[in-house]
């Protein structure tokens, strides 16, 4: 593990940072310094011990891994909020006990300039006082990968709720895509934390994008910008980035239902970068915008950490399209990340497994772009869709609305992410029509 030690001084003082008995110098230079520590094991606590003309002693100090859990209201959802469900009391009560998992909550508040520091006094060991006010995704995925890797894990919780992904971009990255900087969260929530070597990102947001097809489509390049910029400023080309896709969400109406799928197709443009991945929820959301289901959503984030960044052989994702043929007047679909085989899964996710006979979400459409439900079957490692008025199939989409009825998974009971084969250009959605007051 590296880590690094910074903080104010009087130019050309010398300032040393003592850790384990090992120790390492800096100059301090326009009244900053900033201390790189010998790589360390995982584990601690330790005593840091820092001295220049004043000595500052910190004790019961871990090395390990920083994760930081960002985005809008969705992962800013407190853990507190899900303490109670009755089929996570008991593991999240055992986690609680892991000591070595640390928490930092970030002061919600925006800048016109990049800040220099971090509120030290804002971290909270596992279990004390305040610390289920963390992010309940971000919690389960950094307690979990806690006890599995048996290493201290930190996570920083860095959100603001109704957010969009532009103010969470540096003046510079906002630049290079012609929009221009004020006061942004970046400033007073990402930039003090830029000298901390974390581990990777796991991001939740991109509601606060789709309030149109064209917003949404912007996201597919702004979001990919946004992960890219954090990397060139962390100087970490390599650096970790998982990602909720937005869960199913039932509001009716008929902006929502056309540019919720748009938004979730944009996102998963960003898995063209390396190094990244997305933990979908389409299958746990609610009938409103804050789904209470945080606790799979982390574990399925967990698991994409464990085979992205820490290269274990496991099953991370389910089903993601990957072509489409036709054969005697049907589509045939492949994917990738089928895992041990694809199954129909109906029931409780986050029940036993229940096998279902009929494929659901599947729409097709022939030459004139007209969608209607289609008839699909699992063969094999393939989905055939088709439906008796259609001889030459176009186009097939799936889960293709705000929250579809689709029950497409693989056997590890990872849901398939929706798609759509085409590149039809998507309307806006119409404006509600607004009936007249009666007179009066």
């Amino acid at each position: 593990v590296n880590a690094t030690v910074y903080g104010t001084a009087d130019d050309g003082e010398t300032v040393t940072a003592t850790i384990d008995g090992k120790s390492a110098s800096a100059t301090a230079k326009d009244g900053q310094f900033l201390i790189k520590l010998p790589e360390h094991k995982a584990g601690g606590p330790y005593t840091l011990t820092v001295k220049g003309k004043t000595t500052v002693t910190l004790k019961n100090v871990l090395y390990g891994d920083i994760w930081l859990a960002g985005g809008q209201s969705n992962m800013a959802f407190k853990l507190l909020s899900i303490q109670r469900q009755k089929q996570h009391m008991a593991r999240l009560a055992e986690l609680a006990k892991n000591t070595n998992v640390r928490i930092l909550l970030m002061p919600i508040k925006a800048g016109s300039k990049v800040e220099a520091d971090i509120p030290v006094s804002q971290w909270i060991v596992n279990g004390a006082e305040g610390y289920n006010k963390v992010s309940a995704a971000g919690y389960v995925f950094g307690a979990e990968l806690a006890a599995h890797l048996k290493v201290p894990v930190a996570i920083i919780h860095c959100n603001k709720g109704g957010s969009a992904v532009e103010p969470w971009m540096s003046k510079e990255a906002l630049k290079k895509q012609g929009i221009g900087a004020g006061r942004t969260w970046y400033n007073a929530m990402v930039g003090p934390m830029l000298k901390f070597p974390i581990r990777g990102v796991v991001w939740y947001q991109g509601e606060s994008n789709g309030g149109s097809v064209a917003k949404a489509t912007r996201y597919g390049k702004t979001f990919p910008a946004m992960i890219q910029s954090w990397r060139d400023e962390w100087k970490n080309p390599n650096m970790t980035f998982l990602f909720v896709q937005l869960a199913g969400y039932a509001k009716d109406s008929v902006k929502v239902a056309t540019n919720w799928p748009v938004l979730r197709e944009s996102q998963n443009k960003a898995l063209a970068l390396p190094k990244t991945g997305v933990a979908l929820a389409i299958d746990i959301g609610a009938g409103g915008i804050h789904p209470g289901k945080k606790f799979p959503l982390g574990i399925r984030l967990f698991l994409a950490a464990r085979a992205i960044e820490y290269g274990e052989d496991i099953v991370y994702s389910g089903p993601m399209y990957k072509s489409m043929t036709v054969k005697g007047g049907k589509a045939v679909l492949t994917f990738n990340h089928v895992g041990s085989g694809m199954i129909i899964r109906d029931g409780d996710p986050e029940g036993e497994i229940v096998l279902g006979e009929t494929l659901k979400g599947f729409v097709i459409c022939g030459a004139d772009k007209k969608f209607i439900p289609a008839q699909a079957k699992i063969v094999g490692n393939t989905v055939v869709v088709s439906h008796p008025s259609i001889k030459t199939p176009v186009a097939v989409r799936y889960a293709w609305t705000s929250w579809p009825e689709a029950n497409l998974y693989n056997k590890e009971n990872l849901p398939a992410s929706p798609f759509r084969t085409d590149t039809f250009v998507i309307a806006e959605a119409p404006k509600p029509v607004r009936k007249p007051r009666p007179a009066k």
